[in-house]
């Protein structure tokens, strides 16, 4: 996928654009969509996917980021009140002026709340490409039920990718077909259901077996490391602990330096993380 991305990115031509739909909780992948939008990738809409904590689709849908309590869903990786990435993004919104973000910030530290409205709610939901929706429990179990009857098995899906799937067809595809785009629609997956074995088996009570590699880790050895929040200490037990690591040694990385490792790591990320890191990878051997 990354090459063939890459070379669109680097064409003349115009490739058609791909709609996604981004199961978000923090605004990371769906951000790297964004930025991977901004650098020439044929990405269309993106398509915003929450649970019942929500606080992203109510901000793309009525402008209002506002902080909520954190209710535990059969989600539990987008259970968040307030997306850390997402600064990041209003950042763009009011036109790249720090001062103007940082009067948002504070006001929202204050008060838990900030609301945008008028030609910013339009260009954050209309010109930047956004849109959202809302997944809840009963949806979601569903959803994880209904694709795996229609594949007969074959796709069983987390509770997390399900989001994604379930508001692409409630939201996204009617939205193509109102507007007669032939965008294609991909929807990112997570996790393997196999991780959330007690969500998935409320819909599908006969599941299959999970990998054995995953079995396997239930049997390991865990390992803790208590130390003081402080760079240095951080820095040391990394170097520390991946030079003695038998298997960055294994796989040749036992005697690179530190941050090589750590550039290593940020490039190989998945979803729209990795894609836009191939793309600036990419880019600087031109």
């Amino acid at each position: 996928m990354h090459p063939h991305t890459i070379d669109c990115a680097a064409s003349r031509s115009s490739p058609p654009k791909v709609d996604f739909s981004v199961p978000t909780g923090n605004f990371g992948d769906v951000l790297a969509g964004y930025y991977a939008r901004r650098m020439g990738l044929p990405v269309g809409t993106l398509l915003v996917a929450t649970n019942e904590n929500d606080i992203l689709h109510r901000f793309f849908t009525e402008g209002k980021y506002w902080r909520e309590e954190v209710v535990p869903t059969i989600a539990p990786s987008m259970d968040i009140c307030v997306s850390s990435n997402f600064e990041r993004f209003l950042y763009h919104l009011c036109n790249e002026d720090s001062s103007v973000l940082r009067d948002w910030m504070e006001g929202f530290a204050q008060t838990g709340k900030l609301t945008i409205e008028g030609k910013l709610l339009k260009k954050a939901c209309g010109d930047e490409g956004f849109i959202s929706g809302r997944v809840g429990r009963e949806e979601n179990l569903e959803n994880i039920r209904n694709i795996n009857s229609i594949t007969k098995g074959r796709h069983l899906l987390c509770p997390h990718a399900s989001i994604g799937v379930a508001a692409a067809m409630r939201v996204l595809v009617p939205k193509n077909q109102r507007e007669r785009k032939a965008h294609p629609v991909i929807c990112l997956a997570t996790a393997h259901w196999a991780k959330f074995p007690q969500a998935v088996s409320q819909t599908v009570p006969l599941l299959p077996n999970a990998p054995e590699e995953l079995v396997l880790l239930e049997e390991m050895q865990t390992r803790s490391y208590e130390m003081e929040p402080t760079l240095p200490l951080v820095q040391n037990f990394i170097r520390k602990h991946m030079t003695s690591n038998t298997f960055l040694k294994k796989i040749g990385l036992g005697d690179m330096d530190w941050k090589t490792v750590a550039g290593v790591g940020v490039a190989a990320a998945g979803g729209f993380a990795g894609i836009v890191a191939a793309v600036v990878l990419a880019s600087a051997k031109r």
